[in-house]
């Protein structure tokens, strides 16, 4: 809500230039320096009434910072020298945010801090924006709870892009309310590799199927290279897993099992986090399949990382070109089940799935 009419003296303050001008005339509650640093002001135009009660209205200098901070639409007809006197006596400004730190450059989880406070009057919401190469400036959709006026929140967030290694990314945090938006100055990175995580059940065994289950961090492209250790081989395979995303901490010794439907084949067995061997419990079936993030609702947000994606198992009958309205998914490597109908993406490309399994539409992220 705007400032209310008790901020303002009546009647308001008139104004004689080519003909009467009206402004309001807020009550003076602070210093001036408080007053300027509160209301982004450049300046104040104090008057006081026959009561002897000081009042001021507001006045910035055109294309300053605190001008920007204040909806052109409520710039009156009134000027104090060089500067503008705005008809709300400047009480009403926008939100401020920043972008304090980026912890995290993997393009399909960037975890990020920002700090947001609301105007003196009026309550806010916050988001982000990306671009990529340089592209447009695009809002992943990510949700955060609106906070109250004069309210500050710092916030660490998780956001993505469809961005590949080694490009750059800019990302800019914007805040909310009924006098407009505020966008942060942008931060630059470029994108590390794309990151992978997943639960991952340890065991006492190779083949056993209780265990302690982990979430894993590792790199995408490693994920995929396990599918390629030699079976009952011990080798250095260069590839590793962690604990935690900023790979700090690697997973401990012992045999692992993937989780969902491939618990009943695979095992690998790890050491100082390398994976270092494959073992086979069962024979799966052949078949073509991709562990990729189910959500988004669109091509756009497929390709772009949230909280709610669920990472997946789809299953492709045969080996060869995915082909529109023909093509079938399924959710089991013995196809059982027909894929779940919604957007899939590994963060590289998509994959929209409709009804009966049928492949709607593919592509591109980038």
């Amino acid at each position: 809500m705007p400032a209310p009419q008790s901020a303002y003296f009546i009647p308001t303050f008139n104004c004689f230039m080519n003909s009467l001008v009206q402004h309001q005339r807020a009550i003076t509650t602070d210093t001036t320096a408080i007053l300027k640093s509160r209301f982004y002001l450049d300046d104040l135009l104090q008057t006081t009434d026959v009561n002897g009660d000081v009042g001021f209205t507001g006045i910035c200098y055109p294309n300053t910072f605190n001008y920007n901070m204040h909806n052109t639409n409520r710039i009156g007809n009134a000027r104090h020298k060089d500067g503008v006197v705005f008809n709300d006596a400047g009480l009403n400004t926008l939100g401020i945010t920043k972008v304090d730190n980026i912890l995290t450059t993997y393009p399909n989880r960037i975890r990020l801090i920002s700090t947001s406070t609301s105007s003196y009057f009026d309550g806010s919401t916050r988001g982000y924006q990306i671009s990529v190469n340089g592209g447009a400036w695009l809002d992943g959709g990510w949700t955060y709870p609106s906070f109250n006026s004069k309210e500050t929140v710092t916030s660490q967030d998780l956001i993505g892009a469809g961005a590949k290694y080694n490009d750059q990314i800019r990302v800019r945090s914007y805040i909310v309310n009924p006098e407009g938006t505020y966008y942060s100055d942008p931060v630059i990175f470029y994108a590390s590799d794309v990151l992978f995580s997943t639960n991952m059940l340890n065991t006492n065994s190779a083949c056993a199927n209780s265990g302690n289950e982990i979430e894993i961090f590792m790199f995408q492209e490693d994920f995929y290279k396990l599918e390629n250790l030699p079976v009952g081989e011990s080798v250095t395979s260069g590839i590793y897993a962690w604990k935690d995303e900023a790979f700090t901490i690697p997973i401990i010794d012992g045999w692992y099992r993937p989780t969902g439907d491939l618990i009943n084949y695979y095992s690998y067995y790890v050491v100082g986090g390398e994976f270092t061997l494959r073992n086979f419990c069962n024979t799966p079936p052949a078949s073509n399949s991709m562990y990729v993030y189910m959500g988004g609702g669109d091509p756009y947000g497929a390709c772009h990382w949230s909280d709610d994606f669920t990472l997946v198992w789809i299953y492709l009958y045969h080996q060869g070109d995915l082909i529109v309205g023909q093509t079938v998914m399924y959710r089991d490597a013995y196809y059982s089940n027909v894929a779940n109908q919604g957007f899939y993406s590994d963060m590289g490309s998509y994959l929209s799935i409709g009804a009966n399994g049928i492949v709607q539409e593919f592509g591109s992220c980038f």
